[in-house]
C-alpha cells in the first residue's frame, strides 16, 4: 500500500501522473490516503518543515488513515 502526497505549485498534472505510474506497477493507492498540496512553497519551508497548520493537519489525517488501514488489514481486503 502506498500513500501519495504531491506537493508542488499546482500539482494536479503531477499528482495524476504519479498516481498512474503507481497503478502501472500495481501499487495499492487508496483514495483516502492521497493528498495534493498546491502552492507548496507557501506552506512548506526547507528548514522549518510544514508551516501551514491546515496542511499539517491534512498530512496528519492522511497518516492516521494509513496507519488505521494497515492495522485493520486493508491490504487483504483490496
Amino acid at each position: 500500500m502506498v500513500m501519495l502526497i504531491t506537493a508542488s505549485s499546482d500539482g494536479k498534472f503531477g499528482h495524476s501522473s504519479l498516481l498512474e505510474t503507481l497503478r502501472v506497477i500495481e501499487a495499492i493507492v487508496p483514495p483516502d490516503i492521497q493528498l495534493l498540496i498546491p502552492f507548496a512553497k507557501t506552506k512548506i519551508h526547507k528548514n522549518a518543515g510544514i508551516t501551514d497548520s491546515t496542511t499539517m493537519a491534512d498530512v496528519n489525517v492522511s497518516l492516521n488513515k494509513l496507519y488505521n488501514m494497515l492495522s485493520e488489514g486493508y491490504v487483504e481486503k483490496y
